[in-house]
């Protein structure tokens, strides 16, 4: 599982998320120690990185009409093709074929991220600094972690897989401009702020953030 993060400062970096080995882990993967180890870091523009993207990705081109903060392939738990849109301060759901709009959700401030899970579940993070899961069927509020980062939530990453794929992962990651990325396991979000799986202080006001489930060689 890899990361790249972009910034403000014209930097990017690579991180490798890593499992630290030790006897518990062997027989329960919940207490597992992860770190989020550099791989790279250097000065990749001449003004800031607004964008970044990580290899393979799912093929997805649409038409808008208006603007837009995000758009996203999707679908929901019963297997229907869906299409994500943040604008501002709302996240649209709409049918793939017919674009018309099925939910409409409110997150009440401006949703800067989002990424969704093979599960129909659609993590969003933006101005309020928290990530919240969204039932893409219902339209509705899943689960919340409140005060996620210090300041805005600028990327927001699910990890599909893991175990080459044999099974499905319950890691995201986020970044802010707080300069911090962080690893969340989504079955610790509850009522109670989780505790991240593992973090890394970029120093620099990050931008956005991608990532993969495939293994990175550097």
């Amino acid at each position: 599982m890899a990361l790249v993060a972009g910034s403000y400062e014209r930097f990017i970096w690579g991180f490798s998320l890593k499992t630290l080995t030790s006897p518990a882990a062997a027989t329960d993967s919940s207490s597992e120690t992860l770190t989020l180890a550099p791989l790279f870091s250097y000065p990749a523009h001449t003004g800031p990185v607004r964008c970044v993207a990580a290899a393979p990705t799912t093929p997805f081109a649409c038409r808008l009409e208006r603007p837009a903060s995000a758009v996203s392939y999707a679908e929901d738990r019963d297997g229907g093709d869906r299409f994500v849109m943040a604008a501002e301060e709302k996240v649209t759901v709409h049918d793939s074929e017919d674009a018309r709009i099925i939910h409409e959700m409110d997150r009440g401030k401006r949703v800067l991220a989002m990424a969704p899970a093979k599960n129909g579940v659609l993590y969003t993070g933006g101005e309020d600094r928290g990530i919240t899961a969204w039932d893409l069927s219902s339209g509705k509020v899943s689960s919340r972690i409140e005060g996620a980062h210090a300041t805005r939530v600028k990327g927001v990453v699910v990890f599909d897989s893991r175990k080459d794929g044999s099974e499905l992962s319950n890691l995201i990651a986020s970044a802010s401009s707080d300069v911090v990325i962080r690893i969340w396991d989504v079955r610790t979000i509850g009522n109670a702020k989780p505790t991240p799986l593992a973090e890394a202080n970029t120093k620099a006001r990050l931008t956005c953030l991608a990532g993969t489930s495939l293994k990175y060689h550097y």
